[in-house]
């Protein structure tokens, strides 16, 4: 009976169905901690590039602007000088040659710390063809190029442009006829319904002085009239008991801001008078 025990039991060990249980059971498994810290270092390996770039493009644009603003003030004051030479006659060597201009224009740049870094050519890479200025204003345009730091949607290069237009000084060119007296320059204030041919007029040129308003009934003008209270300021409160008059008005007033003797005078011409009279003292006075 052992003998065939034995035997069966060795049978039964000896079945392929057996070998592949013992080999399942003794087969090692690879740990889970090392098939994870591998996922993680091939996603860093794709995401910290592109971190890297993203931060990268947004610099480069910041300095982009930097640059643009740069050129801009450059171009700015090199139109201003062209105004000014182009005005006088002065450096015409340097206003005719588009060539004498772009040295100008480099001059600038470098006074403003451009650099060649970004700007494809340098400096020297920036084009001024199609600047113009023949007629009455100065157009300084600037056409240059960036250079990507990396390739941003297939660009390595970036266009870019700037204008400065500033007016030459032609002269001034009268309205009328140089032979024409009429519409001469005459004087108006603000508040007033005259005009004055001289800024000196009495109307617009007050001597005021302050006075106590209890001696007002023995104060004449120039004419020989009394003083009334002004319709402008009278409801002001008068804590000093002074009021303040002018030799050739006939109104007293408590408020030295009041319009009745404030002038705020400007200088038109007299078709510009409008329904204004002539003022009869200055007109007077020079016949």
């Amino acid at each position: 009976m052992s003998l065939s025990k034995s035997f069966q039991n060795k049978n039964r060990n000896s079945l392929p169905e057996n070998y592949m249980a013992d080999a399942c059971h003794t087969r090692k498994e690879t740990p889970q901690c090392i098939c994870r810290d591998g996922s993680l270092t091939l996603e860093a390996a794709f995401v910290i590039p592109c971190i890297i770039c993203f931060f990268v493009t947004i610099l480069f644009f910041f300095r982009v602007m930097q640059v643009q603003l740069a050129i801009q003030e450059a171009a700015d004051h090199t139109a201003r000088k062209l105004a000014v030479y182009m005005a006088v006659g002065y450096k015409k060597e340097t206003w005719e040659n588009k060539a004498a201009v772009k040295l100008l224009l480099l001059k600038e740049l470098k006074n403003n710390g451009v650099t060649d870094t970004y700007l494809k050519g340098g400096t020297s890479g920036i084009n001024i063809a199609k600047s113009e200025w023949s007629k009455e204003d100065v157009c300084l345009k600037i056409e240059y190029r960036f250079r990507c730091p990396i390739r941003f949607f297939g660009l390595l290069e970036l266009s870019a442009s700037s204008l400065a237009v500033s007016r030459k000084w032609t002269g001034w060119k009268n309205k009328q006829d140089s032979n024409d007296t009429t519409d001469v320059w005459v004087y108006i204030a603000k508040t007033g319904s005259t005009y004055h041919k001289s800024d000196d007029c009495t109307h617009l040129l007050l001597s005021i002085r302050s006075v106590e308003e209890s001696s007002l009934a023995n104060i004449r003008n120039e004419n020989g009239g009394t003083y009334k209270k002004c319709s402008f300021c009278a409801k002001v409160n008068n804590k000093w008991n002074h009021v303040y008059i002018t030799n050739q008005g006939d109104r007293f007033h408590y408020d030295l801001n009041c319009s009745g003797i404030k002038r705020t005078v400007s200088k038109i011409r007299l078709s510009e008078a409008g329904g204004r009279k002539a003022c009869s003292r200055c007109y007077r006075r020079t016949k």
